[in-house]
């Protein structure tokens, strides 16, 4: 009897001990936060999506990236815990919903990689006889507003590297909206152009005088335009398509430049509403922004040092 009492014993505390180590494994995986690291993307054909990375403690850094790069943490969003943030909601592990400004938007995890390669497909040119090759473009929505053009320089030539102010310039610690002025730059003073952002807050538009038919473009229809490129290229979207370069020198613009006579398919009739911001790095050694709308300097461009005018980017417009 005692030695049956035993065995029954011996095999109750094996059922409790296992019982209390499963509810500690549970309890455990339950309280682990969940990790959001990876790339995550509007729709996952997108060139462009947000990196989610693990920094110190339970923080993550939510950054904007495209095929020239990535913001630095906390630029674009300040670093989050994610879990816990009115401004996130985790629906699924696969799901995230954040609100940017006034709006709250959509991201799905694409990849847990946070570095992938992002790129403006080609579309293939399968006709030798064809002509040239037509400019690569992704197949999305309109892009959604403000649009960050991470590490853009708007013009042909446009280099980060020494510049010199020509006047008195600004800097600000930020280029968001609750930015602090933190230095003023003296005239012929010299910084260095770290990288930059071309936000558009609203896009230009074209609109067509005549029909384009090798891009599928009739009369009356519009052009949406993004960033500038320079030498008559822009980042362009229409009929469901993004273009990172697209030629409108078939366009005449508001100030009458542009195409002559015959060749302006289009009019420019609203530049829209754009703004550069430029990264430096002061003599101090400190790090600020710079709004290149209004900033004049020597030496962004290589090929003739002066600065184009900035109805290239659209009218400049600092948001309160």
């Amino acid at each position: 009897m005692s030695h049956r009492f035993n065995q029954s014993f011996v095999l109750l505390s094996c059922l409790c001990f296992l019982t209390l180590a499963c509810n500690d494994r549970r309890k455990s995986a339950q309280s682990a936060p969940p990790d959001f690291t990876g790339f995550w993307k509007w729709h996952c054909s997108d060139a462009w999506g947000v990196q989610i990375k693990k920094q110190t403690g339970n923080l993550f850094s939510v950054s904007f990236c495209g095929p020239g790069g990535c913001a630095e943490p906390g630029e674009w969003m300040p670093n989050t815990p994610i879990i816990g943030d009115p401004r996130y909601r985790s629906i699924n592990s696969t799901t995230l919903a954040f609100q940017h400004g006034d709006e709250w938007q959509t991201l799905t995890k694409c990849t847990s990689d946070v570095n992938p390669v992002l790129a403006y497909p080609v579309v293939p040119n399968k006709s030798p006889r064809a002509a040239p090759e037509p400019p690569s473009y992704v197949r999305q929505p309109a892009p959604k507003l403000p649009f960050f053009d991470w590490n853009a320089c708007p013009f042909e030539g446009c280099t980060y590297r020494e510049w010199t102010a020509s006047a008195a310039v600004d800097v600000f610690d930020t280029w968001k909206p609750n930015r602090k002025r933190i230095a003023t730059l003296a005239t012929n003073a010299v910084v260095t152009g770290i990288s930059g952002v071309v936000i558009t807050y609203k896009p230009g538009l074209i609109r067509l005088n005549t029909d384009l038919p090798e891009d599928n473009l009739h009369r009356g229809e519009t052009i949406l335009t993004y960033t500038y490129r320079g030498e008559g290229f822009s980042a362009v979207w229409f009929n469901g398509r993004f273009y990172h370069d697209y030629d409108i020198t078939f366009a005449k613009w508001p100030d009458g430049s542009g195409c002559l006579g015959s060749d302006c398919a289009g009019t420019y009739v609203d530049l829209g509403e754009k703004v550069w911001w430029a990264k430096v790095k002061m003599s101090s050694g400190s790090v600020g922004w710079v709004n290149m709308n209004d900033g004049k300097f020597d030496g962004v461009d290589q090929f003739a040092l002066v600065v184009p005018d900035s109805q290239a980017f659209g009218r400049s417009i600092l948001p309160d």
